[in-house]
């Protein structure tokens, strides 16, 4: 998995999109704060707080909505035509963003990389990572990705907007992979460079499948019917009726932390802080399997 040793997946179910903003707000402040610096826990929750009061709802639902619109984000040519819109989207927030180039299949495919820049430490990097593209068993036609992946782009352009405007201790990235549903083309393309350029990356988070909401009943007519085939039709059951009964066993409002074992103290630091800014349920899980 692209940058090895630092990579974790959040998966959240059933949240409200401000809480989802309010808590990558909440996390990145966390990590950006200096070592030597001490500040009163009142003062970091105070300072959290008039953060995750800026998160504007509209906002969020506004980029899913035109993300949505593309009808797939599978094809290579709606993958680019969606990355170049949110390279325009952090430009507006006034961020320096770079397009990122690679080749696969015969076509060049394009990561965007938006900065902010520490004056304090900014060759010291903390990355937050998404995938703009979805897939479907018609992903040719139909895949829109509402919550795989527009939801964190959406979260990841709302963080941008904010945090532009408070002083950070280090450098943040945020990239926009494509072509991730495909063997993770974008970001392997992406390691490559981080690696060969000698980024001083002191953590990535990858945040994935935001404000997934548990199915209220075991399955839907619609959405069955909306697979063409009967195998397809078959484990769109499967995959409904699972998450319908896995979220009467856990609960709702859950967000799953997951990191290798050499990420350890980056996942418990992580899950303490988001049990602190959060009412959600925390999960965490270390194991070499994870990202």
């Amino acid at each position: 998995m692209i940058f090895k040793g630092f990579i974790n997946r959040f998966l959240v179910i059933r949240t409200g999109w401000y809480i989802l903003a309010g808590l990558l707000i909440g996390i990145l402040l966390f990590f950006l704060q200096p070592a030597e610096t001490c500040q009163s826990e009142n003062d970091l929750d105070l300072k959290i707080k008039k953060v995750i009061e800026k998160v504007s709802v509209q906002n969020l639902q506004a980029t899913v909505a035109h993300l949505q619109s593309y009808g797939n984000r599978s094809t290579w040519e709606k993958q680019c035509e969606a990355a170049l819109w949110v390279h325009e989207e952090f430009k507006k927030l006034g961020l320096k963003s770079d397009l990122h180039e690679y080749e696969f299949d015969g076509k060049k495919w394009t990561n965007v990389i938006a900065k902010i820049v520490s004056n304090s430490r900014p060759d010291e990097i903390v990355m937050l990572i998404c995938h703009i593209d979805s897939i479907s068993d018609t992903s040719e036609t139909i895949a829109p990705g509402a919550d795989d992946n527009a939801s964190v782009v959406a979260v990841l352009l709302e963080a941008a907007r904010i945090l532009k405007e408070t002083s950070l201790e280090r450098s943040v990235f945020f990239v926009v992979f494509t072509n991730e549903e495909h063997c993770r083309q974008g970001s392997r393309s992406y390691a490559q460079l981080a690696r060969a350029s000698g980024f001083n990356i002191k953590a990535v988070i990858n945040l994935d499948i935001l404000g997934y909401n548990r199915p209220t009943w075991p399955f839907y007519w619609n959405a069955v019917m909306g697979h063409h085939t009967l195998k397809h039709k078959f484990k769109a059951m499967i995959r409904m009726a699972r998450n319908y009964f896995l979220g009467i066993i856990y609960g709702k409002d859950i967000m799953r932390v997951a990191g290798r074992e050499q990420n350890r103290k980056l996942v418990t630091t992580t899950s303490k802080i988001l049990r602190e800014v959060s009412e959600l349920k925390v999960k965490e899980l270390v194991s070499n399997d994870s990202g």
